[in-house]
């Protein structure tokens, strides 16, 4: 990035909480999270369709609690699930779980959890990529909402999923899951105008004074192309700085767009695999 002057990749795939851009989808995802947290009961669920950044959301939300002294056990999940989702809680909570048989490990975890409540402390479960989880995996997640002391839950749970994760908890068989959890948001896409914003806040967050300029044509088909999805613009836009770049052009045009597309792989966002 030496040839616009930027201090840093401002388009980088990996998400990083630095350049969280607070939109109106995102600033009402945070709402809701922060609702949750102010009833120390409810468990909210957000979704969202890839790219939405629900993982930059995730780590910006923890990294906001863990200043405010909360306990978490934050965990992702990996595409091939977890052995134990239990085992998986205990771990960042400091209780070493993964040597007890299932109905040994989460006893073992209320007690911890009920010991960090009677201190005066307050655990949370972030739970990001719940669509990842298994059949098994769900059954461990109902079980760890259920656990209580009194009427007070002892792990409320953030949880962060893909937007078919809902289509799960309508089936019968994910009833108890469904109806355990209190407060519910979708992340939709930007807007044009929300797209324009988010753009200019990633550059200006890694050094931006204006080069380069993107014309306003270029914005209208960054949106065409991207829809409105953060993970697609920072690929369009990565790519189109670079092919700028090989051009020693200061000026991103509707037509750098074109060329970026075409020269990416298969949108891995969309669920078919689909070109641009």
């Amino acid at each position: 990035m030496d040839f616009f002057g930027l201090a840093r990749e401002p388009f980088a795939a990996d998400p990083d909480s630095t350049f969280f851009f607070d939109g109106h989808a995102h600033k009402r995802a945070l709402a809701y999270l922060r609702f949750g947290l102010s009833q120390d009961h409810d468990n909210v669920l957000i979704t969202g369709g890839r790219g939405m950044g629900k993982t930059t959301l995730v780590r910006r939300l923890a990294r906001s609690l863990r200043a405010r002294g909360l306990v978490l056990a934050q965990v992702q999940v990996p595409p091939r699930g977890l052995a134990s989702l239990v085992a998986g809680v205990g771990e960042p909570l400091g209780v070493p779980l993964a040597e007890l048989s299932g109905d040994r490990a989460l006893p073992a975890l209320k007690s911890h959890l009920t010991t960090l409540r009677q201190g005066g402390k307050r655990p949370y479960l972030v739970l990001d990529d719940v669509q990842h989880l298994s059949g098994v995996g769900l059954s461990e997640l109902e079980a760890l909402l259920g656990l209580r002391t009194g009427s007070r839950r002892l792990l409320p749970a953030l949880l962060f999923a893909d937007v078919d994760f809902r289509e799960v908890l309508r089936t019968a068989e994910r009833a108890a899951l469904r109806h355990s959890i209190t407060v519910a948001y979708q992340v939709n896409p930007f807007n044009l105008e929300e797209t324009i914003a988010y753009v200019e806040h990633r550059l200006r967050v890694a050094g931006w004074q204006g080069d380069p300029a993107f014309l306003p044509l270029a914005y209208m088909e960054l949106y065409f192309l991207s829809m409105g999805v953060p993970g697609r613009i920072n690929r369009l836009c990565a790519e189109a700085l670079s092919q700028a770049a090989a051009q020693l052009s200061h000026e991103v045009k509707a037509e750098t767009f074109g060329t970026a597309a075409a020269s990416l792989p298969p949108d891995p966002m969309s669920s078919g695999g689909s070109p641009w």
